[in-house]
Order: C-alpha cells, then sequence, then structure tokens
C-alpha cells in the first residue's frame, strides 16, 4: 500500500522555491508540440492545462511528442503547454516540485525523498483554489504557450513568471520580486513597436522609475538595453532563415540594414551574413 499523501506545508514550499531563487532559476524548456507521438506508450496523456516541472536534485529525463530527449538537472525547468503530450520520469530525481495552473486554481507537489523515507510519506501535495490568481501579465503568458517560438532566454523569463506567480499564493515572495519577471518577459516580447519604459511600467503597474531600478537590479542593465537585446535576439532567428537583411532589420525594429550590421557587430564581433554563414 502506498504511503498517504499530505497537505504541503506552506513553510517546507518556500524553502525549497527560496533556495532555487538564491541560486537563480537554470534554463527552461517550453514544450508546446501539438502533434501526436509515434509511440504513446511512454506518455501519460495529454494535458490539457499548462503544466511544468522543476528540478532541485538529481536529473528528470523529458521525451517530446516529436522525439526529442534530453534532461533537466538541478535548478531546470520544463513547462507544457496546454494539448501537449507529457512524458517525463522522475524517479532519478529525490527532490522536484510540479505545478498545474487551471483558470481559477493551482495545484502544486513536492516531491521529497528524504522525508518520505523519513515519515513514509509519498509526496507532499497542496491544493490552492485562487479566483482571480493570475494578473494580465501570466494570464496572457500561458494563453500563448503554444503560439511562440521560444528563444532560451524567453522560455527562462516565462519558466521565472509562472514559478513566481505559483510561489506567490504559497508564501511571501523573496527578493527577486516577480516583477523583475515580468519586467524581462516584457523586454524579450519582441512587440512591434515595442513597449517604451512607461507603456511597461503601465502594464504592470508601477512608476516608470520603478521599471528602471528593477532592471538595474535584477537585469543589470537598462530598460533600453533589454529591448536592443531582445530585438539582436530575434535577428539571429530569422538570420537562420533565407531572409534578407533588409526585411530582417525592419522586421527586427532596427533603422536599417546598416544599423543592425552595427548593432550585431558589437555584440558578436562579425556581421550578419559572416555569422549566417557560419551556421
Amino acid at each position: 500500500m502506498l504511503p498517504a499523501h499530505e497537505p504541503l506545508d506552506p513553510a517546507h514550499w518556500r524553502s525549497a522555491w527560496e533556495e532555487v531563487a538564491r541560486a537563480g532559476l537554470g534554463p527552461v524548456r517550453v514544450l508546446a508540440d501539438p502533434g501526436r507521438p509515434r509511440d504513446e506508450v511512454p506518455f501519460t496523456g495529454v494535458t490539457s492545462v499548462p503544466f511544468a516541472m522543476l528540478c532541485l536534485v538529481g536529473k528528470i529525463q523529458v521525451r517530446s511528442a516529436a522525439g526529442e530527449r534530453f534532461t533537466l538537472g538541478p535548478r531546470q525547468s520544463c513547462i507544457w503547454a496546454p494539448g501537449t503530450w507529457v512524458a517525463c520520469w522522475h524517479a532519478d530525481c529525490p527532490r522536484y516540485l510540479r505545478a498545474t495552473v487551471d483558470h481559477d486554481h493551482v495545484f502544486v507537489a513536492m516531491k521529497d525523498h528524504d522525508r518520505r523515507r523519513r515519515g513514509g510519506r509519498l509526496v507532499d501535495l497542496y491544493g490552492v483554489a485562487v479566483p482571480g490568481l493570475l494578473d494580465p501579465a501570466v494570464r496572457g503568458l500561458l494563453g500563448g504557450l503554444a503560439g511562440t517560438v521560444w528563444s532560451a532566454e524567453t522560455a527562462r523569463a516565462a519558466g521565472e513568471l509562472l514559478w513566481w506567480a505559483v510561489h506567490a499564493q504559497l508564501g511571501a515572495a523573496v527578493h527577486p520580486r516577480p516583477e523583475a519577471a515580468q519586467v524581462r518577459l516584457l523586454a524579450l516580447a519582441g512587440r512591434d513597436p515595442p513597449p517604451s519604459r512607461a507603456e511597461a511600467a503601465r502594464e504592470l503597474g508601477v512608476a516608470p522609475e520603478t521599471v528602471s531600478r528593477l532592471c538595474r537590479r535584477y537585469v543589470g542593465d537598462s530598460w533600453t538595453a533589454l529591448i536592443d537585446a531582445a530585438r539582436l535576439r530575434r535577428a539571429e532567428l530569422l538570420l537562420r532563415g533565407p531572409q534578407r537583411l533588409e526585411s530582417i532589420a525592419a522586421t527586427c525594429g532596427f533603422a536599417s540594414a546598416g544599423h543592425l550590421i552595427r548593432r550585431f557587430r558589437l555584440r558578436h564581433g562579425t556581421t550578419p551574413e559572416r555569422w549566417r554563414r557560419r551556421l
């Protein structure tokens, strides 16, 4: 007979998540492939809501519907979009956090193998009904999981935003504040035109000076520099295709192809076309 589940003590959740927050959340993967796997046997099914796993100790093996396999190590996370087939193995992960986010509640679980051994507990579970849990930024993120091209930077910002939204319901947040993840996500969103500092402040419900302070404190750069970096990352993605440089520059918000070349050379030490030929 399996050990009984128990309510998750918020203090345990805070301890686990704040440990990650202090060390820094690692890379985040977003799986949003609507396809059907050739072999359904390894998969537990299709998630109908956003689902996330965060490895604390050990490793979690993940397989996508497209056949990709990868491993989550400590501080690394994966988010599955609604409608995505889920396959993950955590036998070698003695500690992890898991969350599913519905329109009106969050359900989280924390596995701690040491506590299970000591107290005969399989996993700590904590379900909480929170009407209006998600602010507009988080709702927008979760609603667009399947319709976004995820770079490493945007996926990590999305992971921060999701996990901090969950954490805010389970205990007092510690630094870095969740607003910092929102600032980063807004900057990386690739909007055309990108939001100004004042527009970002209005969307976050803070003063423009607060946006600047959050950028300096948690990102180590200015709002303008974040926008510029986001444009360059978008250009890097487009350079992997056949699009002409003038078109890429216009798409990414640069004044001209020459402007893109100058900014690209400052970042990479080479021109976009030379960088493209090395791919």
